[in-house]
């Protein structure tokens, strides 16, 4: 067995270590259960370091505003958070010179970490699209990760909450600080040609999972919910507060 096959990655500090013991616990950070790392691709990461390294800035796109123009929560809320996902993607965009150094090296291997197939297309075509799917978004999810880390407004979500509950555990990709609450963000990457209202549908009920659940396990009041969309080869990206009335129009 290679060290890339006895790995584990923290989500908590992005430590990557050898595991030695079950659960797996981080010796940087004292983590808990950390998943189990699988490497990715060389050539596949650095696929996705060039397209940062020459292609144009990010620019906001209004698509999910236009989704839910008459459906729209807290509009002080909203351009609060708008401004600040805009700022993340500016300065993201302020470390494309070492882009190398910020996008992971190592993504959660599912199917070893939770014993559970991942979900794939069954023809060929399909499965590549997917496992292409996944690495774009390992990539992006972990160097935003590591933008938020850098700004008051985010916090990470490293583990499950309520993970022994089937029917309402839940898992954001991380929190909004706004007014004492933690609004649940879920991060998106999408590839070219599918940043369209027609292929929001999925993220958009994800995201109210999380609001629904937060709000239950009274991490806010409000059931808000974040939803943060961007397509790496078109290079754009979107944002939306979403509250309960969301969840009628998808």
């Amino acid at each position: 067995m290679s060290d890339f096959d006895n790995s584990y990655i923290c989500p908590n500090c992005d430590y990557i270590g050898t595991i030695s013991i079950h659960p797996i616990v981080c010796s940087m950070c004292k983590h808990e259960d950390c998943p189990i790392a699988r490497h990715i691709q060389s050539g596949s990461r650095k696929r996705w370091i060039r397209i940062e390294e020459a292609g144009p800035d990010w620019r906001w796109d209004s698509t999910l505003d236009k989704m839910f123009k008459h459906h729209s929560a807290d509009s002080n809320s909203s351009k609060i958070i708008k401004k600040t996902v805009k700022k993340l993607f500016k300065t993201f965009s302020q470390h494309r010179d070492i882009i190398d150094g910020i996008f992971p090296h190592f993504m959660q291997d599912y199917e070893r970490s939770t014993g559970k197939k991942s979900r794939q297309k069954g023809n060929r075509s399909g499965q590549r699209s997917t496992k292409f799917g996944s690495v774009r978004g390992a990539l992006y999810e972990g160097a935003f990760l590591r933008m938020m880390d850098l700004m008051d407004e985010f916090e990470r979500c490293p583990a499950r909450i309520n993970p022994d509950h089937y029917e309402f555990n839940f898992h954001p990709d991380g929190w909004f600080l706004l007014d004492g609450e933690r609004i649940p963000i879920e991060f998106k990457t999408v590839k070219a040609g599918n940043f369209v209202a027609t292929k929001m549908s999925k993220s958009v009920k994800q995201s109210r999972k999380h609001g629904r659940r937060s709000k239950r396990f009274k991490y806010n009041q409000s059931g808000f919910s974040i939803l943060i969309v961007c397509c790496p080869e078109e290079r754009v990206f979107g944002a939306v507060l979403l509250d309960k009335a969301a969840d009628a129009i998808v």
